[in-house]
């Protein structure tokens, strides 16, 4: 929700890439026409792999995968639904802020010749495998993952989470992000999401590690750097 905010006020230039249900809820904002990219039809999944989408003078791609979000708790999701015409206001309350499909992202920073210099995972929901997941096979994504920017949120409430998506995706560091409670004011000291057992995510996460991965939790504000392959 802050996005649109800091595009119109900080960055005119940004593109907003997401699905369709957000192209519509922007469509209610003049700054942003000709900034919003729906990517639903050119997401892939598991079965199928999608489109690649290249920005900055083709020195990065991504592509969209098809995920889904975690009940927020006891089985319970907020914010479902979709948005399916564009809208002439934004939503004045969270409700209105519909999910409609979910994606996880592959982003991968390429070198002048076209080679993959470093590979990115993001998912910010906890899913259920093998939503989320890349296609297990293609001649594009025959690359490792280098770093791997998962959820903590929600985790229990899907099953086997984040094991099977480190499992797939076996990264060498692993990100850890939505782990504190954002209903806190900033000023105040930090807190894990309520009802999150962080010590029992991070077990699952450590036993499904490959040889020699690390992973980190940044508090927010913090700046982790990443070496490019050689």
């Amino acid at each position: 929700m802050d996005a649109v905010y800091v595009a119109e006020a900080h960055a005119p230039h940004a593109v907003f890439y997401g699905n369709a249900t957000m192209a519509h809820l922007l469509a209610a904002r003049p700054l942003l026409r000709g900034r919003v990219v729906a990517m639903d039809a050119e997401a892939g999944d598991w079965w199928q792999e999608g489109w690649w989408e290249y920005v900055a003078d083709r020195s990065i791609r991504f592509m969209a995968l098809r995920s889904e979000h975690a009940p927020h708790f006891l089985g319970i999701k907020m914010f479902g639904g979709s948005v399916d015409t564009d809208q002439q206001r934004l939503p004045r309350t969270a409700y209105g802020w519909k999910e409609g499909q979910t994606l996880a992202f592959l982003i991968d920073f390429l070198g002048p010749d076209g080679s993959v210099r470093l590979r990115l995972y993001y998912q910010d929901a906890s899913s259920n495998p093998p939503n989320g997941f890349p296609p297990p096979s293609g001649s594009t994504l025959t690359e490792p993952v280098d770093v791997a920017i998962l959820c903590v949120a929600s985790f229990g409430e899907v099953d086997d989470y984040p094991q099977a998506i480190v499992r797939q995706l076996r990264p060498q560091t692993v990100i850890l992000a939505h782990w504190e409670s954002f209903f806190r004011c900033p000023d105040r000291p930090l807190q894990a999401v309520p009802l999150t057992d962080t010590k029992a995510f991070a077990r699952r996460l450590t036993a499904a590690l490959p040889e020699g991965a690390r992973w980190h939790t940044p508090r927010p504000g913090a700046t982790l750097r990443v070496c490019p392959r050689r």
